[in-house]
């Protein structure tokens, strides 16, 4: 287990160079929207106002650098009764 542990901390770390982004894409609210706004804030840094904004926009896409925290994401929005999908997408990154 200690390997896969190695392996996966070292494909993040891969990925924050590559510039590789994953990332929850909310398409729909079934049922209250309180409780998504909720779980959106939860897992951004988005203010209540913002959070609210981004809901009656759908599809809003919520970018994470580490996979486990888009899963995290992808699965309380979920239950809180959002309808995501999973996406990842890669950006250019510019060093200098």
């Amino acid at each position: 287990q200690l390997e896969a542990e190695e392996a996966a901390d070292k494909s993040d770390r891969e990925g924050e160079r590559s510039g590789k982004t994953h990332s929850v894409v909310l398409i729909a609210v079934s049922g209250p929207k309180a409780p998504v706004i909720k779980a959106v804030r939860d897992n951004s840094k988005m203010s209540l106002k913002q959070a609210k904004e981004a809901i009656k926009k759908l599809p809003y896409t919520l970018e994470f650098k580490m996979k486990e925290l888009a899963d995290k994401a992808m699965k309380e929005i979920s239950e809180a009764g959002g309808i995501v999908v999973p996406g990842t997408i890669e950006i250019e990154v510019e060093e200098e």
